[in-house]
């Protein structure tokens, strides 16, 4: 069962491979609520986006502190290190979200042809997580696009987890988040980034996992970050002293299996692994049909080579409301 797509050669490729045409999106097709954009920008920017002229916003500290809460949330149900905000790329990752509002697209490798093209924004779209969000009945939340990231279902990227990795990446050690919100047309536009992607801290050698993998999902599990269509996927943290080193796990041979409290195992499909360098540079997911909330299933992943020794793995997770 083969990887899907070419591996990845350092950091300028893993953006272009993983990241291009990642950024998942939905819409929200409610009744129209026109009069809540001045409410809404007061309560989360100092200063509010206008891409009509290509003036990006700047967000409230509240703001971002909020998605840095989040994002360290979900860090730590998965048993991570929590991050640091990087203030230094705030008014880059506001590029990005401003330049992707004035063109109403999303993309890691903008042209330079793009309205209010940048190329601190394009910079910025190279090196984070992208998302889209529209809708006619309300605003989402500051920090919606955690969910769409972690759970990566509505990924534009066929069969692809590369935000979640990115998010999990037991190496990561600081962020910054950029959203720009518009009312355009009776209908709300959000584009929303989360800087990831640090070239010069892909050679990190302070990794931490707490059970030595990360898994999603894993433990009591809320069911808001969980998706029907999500993928499982699991990867091994078998040497926190070097990033590349962690390529070295083999899932060739590997069998996986989720089993009920009574030990009957549900059906397993789409299972693929891979060693590219989208943060922990090692990772098998597959989907598990059948996935109840309430339920505690184990996950038994055997026969995994790390470093050239066989190692079996198991965990338990529970979806709760």
């Amino acid at each position: 069962m083969d990887a899907a797509g070419p591996p990845c050669m350092g950091a300028a490729a893993l953006a272009a491979l993983l990241l291009a045409g990642c950024g998942g999106g939905w819409e929200d097709d409610s009744p129209p609520a026109q009069q809540e954009i001045e409410p809404l920008w007061a309560q989360w920017y100092a200063s509010p986006p206008d891409a009509a002229q290509c003036r990006p916003g700047v967000l409230h500290e509240a703001v971002k502190q909020q998605a840095l809460d989040k994002l360290n949330a979900i860090r730590a149900l998965h048993g991570l290190r929590p991050v640091v905000y990087d203030a230094d790329s705030d008014a880059q990752l506001m590029q990005t979200v401003m330049m992707m509002q004035a063109n109403q697209a999303t993309s890691h490798h903008p042209p330079s042809s793009w309205a209010c093209y940048s190329e601190a924004g394009a910079s910025g779209a190279r090196a984070s997580n992208l998302a889209s969000w529209q809708g006619v009945r309300s605003a989402p939340s500051a920090d919606w696009a955690m969910h769409s990231w972690l759970h990566d279902a509505t990924n534009l990227v066929p069969d692809n987890v590369g935000h979640r990795r990115w998010m999990l990446d037991p190496f990561l050690k600081k962020v910054a988040y950029g959203i720009d919100m518009a009312l355009r047309d009776g209908r709300w536009h959000s584009y929303a980034a989360l800087k990831v992607i640090y070239e010069d801290e892909q050679a990190r050698t302070d990794g931490w996992a707490r059970d030595g993998f990360v898994a999603y999902p894993v433990g009591d599990y809320p069911l808001r970050h969980w998706h029907e269509n999500a993928l499982l996927s699991f990867g091994v943290l078998a040497d926190a002293n070097d990033r590349g080193a962690n390529q070295a796990v083999d899932f060739g041979q590997a069998t996986v299996r989720v089993t009920r409290p009574d030990g009957s195992a549900l059906p397993i499909s789409e299972w693929r692994y891979d060693n590219r360098r989208y943060g922990l540079p090692n990772n098998v997911q597959f989907k598990a049909e059948g996935v109840t909330h309430g339920v505690a299933y184990t996950v038994h992943i055997d026969g995994v080579l790390v470093q050239g020794v066989p190692r079996n793995y198991s965990y338990r997770f529970r979806l709760q409301p």
